[in-house]
């Protein structure tokens, strides 16, 4: 049952691994790169560890959003719509 958990528990890790890796990463530096100016972009490993705590423990559906592409879009199109967003 243990062995389970842990195999569990690494699905969902690199799921909240890829899901910063494609999704908010390229994200944020792009909105570096324009200059935007908010909490995100003032401490992205901060926010980074945070994105990927939460991917973690919501895997499954996140797992549903990376593999589905207008999801994975829409999810994509909702962040940069937020980190568009200045403070």
């Amino acid at each position: 049952m243990l062995e389970l958990f842990f195999a569990y528990l690494a699905a969902a890790l690199a799921t909240g691994i890829v899901s910063w890796r494609y999704i908010f990463w390229p994200l944020v530096r792009e909105a570096r790169a324009l200059g935007i100016n908010n909490d995100i972009t003032r401490s992205p490993y901060l926010s980074s560890f945070v994105f990927v705590i939460i991917n973690t423990l919501f895997a499954p559906i996140v797992t549903v959003i990376i593999f589905v592409p207008s999801f994975f879009e829409a999810a994509k199109l909702g962040m940069l719509k937020s980190l568009s967003e200045e403070d």
